[in-house]
């Protein structure tokens, strides 16, 4: 996933940046979309990249999930929706009857507020739950997916597929950058580990 604070993380491996800090780093990946911030509040990681959309919905539901955003990396959210070209579906109104896939644990915050700014029925389209590869909307499994726009339709292209992407900025949604999250716990306990942290990875992106 093209995406900068992964990227961050990445460099800041690779080029000593985490030992110029006097961290050790074990960077570890997720094998599905949400379950970083089960990780975080058990202690299992102590820092992980989230949306800032997704951040701020863990934090207003109920019961709230005691995560905290220390850096907001980007202005513009991450998420689109593409659908093939050549679907015949023009505009969000067009998901009504369609399967929609999404990544994660539930439809994001983006999708649910395209929909509701569009006035489409929600209660028409089908929507399940997918993993990360792009291919099932080639195989026509889903007619709708949720994507990473800084990689995905790309990806799509370069398989042979001509896309169509639904952007929420594109529908009034305010969309947010993606963030560096900890527990508030470990803010608490450790906010000098957390500063190396961000310096190190700061230093890998404009690396």
């Amino acid at each position: 996933q093209a995406n900068l604070p992964f990227v961050g993380a990445y460099v800041a491996q690779e080029k000593g940046f985490f030992q110029e800090q006097g961290l050790t780093v074990k960077i570890e990946h997720s094998r599905t979309s949400g379950e970083e911030f089960r990780f975080l509040v058990a202690g299992e990681v102590q820092i992980t990249t989230a949306d800032a959309a997704v951040v701020l919905e863990r934090r207003s539901g109920d019961p709230p999930v005691p995560v905290v955003a220390v850096a907001l990396i980007g202005q513009k959210g991450q998420q689109g929706f593409a659908v093939l070209a050549d679907s015949g579906i023009q505009t969000p109104k067009d998901w009504e009857g369609k399967t929609a896939g999404y990544k994660g644990s539930k439809p994001t915050p983006d999708y649910l507020a395209i929909v509701d700014a569009e006035g489409v029925d929600r209660s028409k389209i089908e929507e399940v739950r997918v993993g990360f590869e792009p291919q099932v909307l080639t195989e026509k499994k889903v007619d709708v997916l949720a994507v990473f726009l800084s990689n995905e339709p790309d990806t799509l292209a370069r398989l042979g597929y001509q896309v169509r992407t639904f952007d929420p900025a594109d529908y009034g949604v305010p969309t947010l950058g993606l963030t560096y999250v900890t527990s508030e716990s470990y803010l608490q306990e450790h906010p000098d580990i957390v500063q190396r942290f961000l310096k190190a990875v700061l230093k890998g992106i404009y690396y």
